[in-house]
């Protein structure tokens, strides 16, 4: 003869359950890991833009004061 016992679903069970659900989730983390990658590639942007800029500035310098002096 079969019995069935009664699901138990205690608030405490429903709790722990829930705490379990909250350490699995991980797409927290893939926000932040999107947000570094995003900053890293800010960085290397800027660096470059700066970099550029320098040289196209003392470039540009040359070329005025070569034109000044022919």
């Amino acid at each position: 003869m079969l019995t069935f016992q009664p699901l138990r679903d205690t608030k405490k069970e429903r709790t722990v359950g829930k705490l379990r659900n909250l350490f699995k989730d991980e797409s927290g983390a893939a926000a932040v890991e999107d947000g570094l990658l995003l900053a890293l590639i800010a960085m290397v942007i800027l660096t470059t833009v700066t970099t550029l800029g320098k040289t196209l500035s003392a470039l540009s310098q040359m070329v005025a004061t070569s034109v000044e002096a022919a």
